[in-house]
């Protein structure tokens, strides 16, 4: 394939650059767009498959006061290896030959870029979702589930999680973090979440996020503390919600943008009549463990029984 240099002239095969391009960055674009567990990892590109990276063994290194002329005591932070590798998936946004010669070329690209960017999306959401529920370091059980309007209390089932967590003598997360916390939960208890007390919208979401407001009397420890409530039909088919507080202690969404691997390439079937683009993407979410040795986060949690079977 060969370019023109001359300005002002379009060629054929300027044409495909251009249509490889735009197809790469309208995928790529509503692919992230669309994602709901996207804020709940700290996203980041890198130009290898298989990265490496050290992890400190301890989060505190200990300071000490000193008198004039005393010897400072010093202690060098500990590390340890870790790294993931990542997955690739793979889409196609194909054309027939008479697709072109009836004028639903342009229609049907279109819906064909939507309809991978929408599987690309899903992918994402399930890796991160997979990840997060695999490295949850602790759950706990809901009163009843968040539907029963006579029992329900998702404000005590949270405060319960939260307990739980600063129970732990070791943990290193603090009481500011709180305000990173976003609970999902499944999409289709919505309105039974969206209680007008407890909530004071952000004025995107129109009344089905918003910021819980604790009361002191249910979870004292709370109070002050705005956190997320997220529904999301990724959870419609499960019974529990899950929290994160999000930061980037917490799980890293990795995606490779390197330029040795393209990640799209032109392809055509003869056989069958047909050409387009072929659309890979290489990503996973590495949980960083709470501590040395362990590979699950205080960080993560899950609320079982919010929802029934």
């Amino acid at each position: 394939m060969s370019y023109t240099d001359t300005p002002g002239i379009v060629t054929s095969d300027n044409l495909d650059l251009f249509k490889r391009q735009e197809t790469l960055e309208f995928v790529d674009t509503r692919t992230f767009e669309q994602m709901d567990f996207l804020d709940a990892v700290v996203p980041r590109n890198i130009s290898i498959l298989d990265p490496r990276f050290q992890m400190p063994k301890q989060s505190v290194l200990p300071v000490f006061r000193i008198d004039e002329g005393q010897t400072v005591v010093r202690q060098k932070m500990g590390f340890y290896d870790t790294g993931t590798s990542l997955y690739g998936y793979r889409g196609a946004v194909e054309i027939s030959e008479t697709a072109k010669v009836r004028g639903d070329y342009d229609m049907q690209w279109q819906f064909s870029m939507e309809g991978v960017a929408n599987g690309m999306t899903a992918a994402r959401d399930t890796e991160i979702l997979s990840a997060l529920y695999t490295g949850a370091g602790n759950s706990v059980d809901a009163d009843t589930t968040w539907d029963d309007e006579g029992g329900k209390n998702i404000i005590g089932d949270v405060a319960a999680a939260v307990r739980k967590i600063f129970k732990n003598k070791q943990t290193n997360i603090t009481s500011a973090e709180l305000s990173n916390m976003i609970i999902y939960y499944p999409a289709h208890l919505m309105m039974d979440v969206d209680i007008p007390e407890m909530f004071q919208d952000n004025g995107t979401s129109g009344g089905n996020m918003g910021y819980l407001i604790p009361n002191a009397s249910q979870a004292d420890y709370l109070r002050g503390k705005r956190f997320a409530l997220k529904p999301t039909t990724r959870l419609n088919e499960e019974t529990f919600a899950l929290g994160v507080i999000r930061s980037p202690k917490t799980a890293v969404h990795f995606s490779y943008t390197g330029p040795e691997m393209p990640r799209i390439k032109e392809y055509e079937n003869i056989e069958e009549g047909t050409s387009g683009y072929m659309l890979s993407q290489w990503f996973r979410t590495h949980i960083h463990g709470q501590s040395y040795g362990v590979s699950t986060s205080d960080r993560v949690f899950i609320i079982n029984g919010v929802a029934s079977a």
